[in-house]
């Protein structure tokens, strides 16, 4: 087994004591802390540690793609780590992120690759061509003032395809029963959507 040496992103809503504590730092930190990474992103990889010292962990993929990765992860996914794990530690409302599905990443990437967008371009949409399925698992309680109620669309299958939610500053959610009333709002919205695209 080799340490990884794993990078922080230093966002403003980022918190100055979660990641610090996590790792036994001081705390807290001069500047927020918002996300550490755990994997081969290209714009900031882990380092994978040796006795010769630390390389990218994309390098050490690139240099040996099936040693690193094993044969059936190359066969599906090609010489690229298929994930990013990544620990959050928000102090302040996080930004709004919608993600794209495979066919919309991998457009939307060529097209700012077409117009010479560079890959750390403030404007840019699309880092990468890979799209972003996302599973969140919270270690702590976290209550940023924000409410939000959401339903799954299923198609025919019974396979979650999409959500419907809304969301908001819970101030905006002020009398009793209300989150319960978008609730069932939300609920009837999904089963309508998911009942015409059985019939389509």
């Amino acid at each position: 087994m080799r340490p990884l040496t794993n990078p922080i992103r230093r966002y403003a809503w980022g918190s100055r004591t979660a990641l610090a504590s996590l790792q036994r730092r001081p705390a807290p930190t001069p500047e927020p802390e918002a996300e550490l990474w755990m994997g081969a992103h290209p714009t900031a990889p882990s380092l994978l540690s040796d006795e010769d010292g630390s390389i990218p962990l994309t390098e050490a993929i690139d240099g040996d793609p099936s040693a690193a990765l094993g044969e059936a992860v190359v066969a599906e996914f090609g010489s690229r780590l298929p994930y990013l794990l990544k620990i959050l530690a928000a102090a302040q409302p996080l930004s709004l992120q919608a993600h794209p599905d495979s066919e919309q990443a991998r457009a939307g990437f060529a097209a700012e690759e077409a117009a010479g967008l560079a890959r750390d371009a403030p404007v840019r949409n699309y880092a990468d061509p890979y799209h972003k399925p996302e599973l969140l698992v919270a270690i702590e309680e976290f209550d940023a003032g924000i409410s939000s109620v959401a339903a799954p669309i299923a198609d025919g299958s019974g396979e979650v395809i999409a959500a419907v939610h809304i969301h908001g500053p819970s101030y905006r959610f002020p009398k009793p029963g209300t989150q319960n009333e978008m609730a069932q709002l939300v609920v009837t919205g999904a089963a309508r959507i998911a009942a015409g695209l059985r019939e389509g």
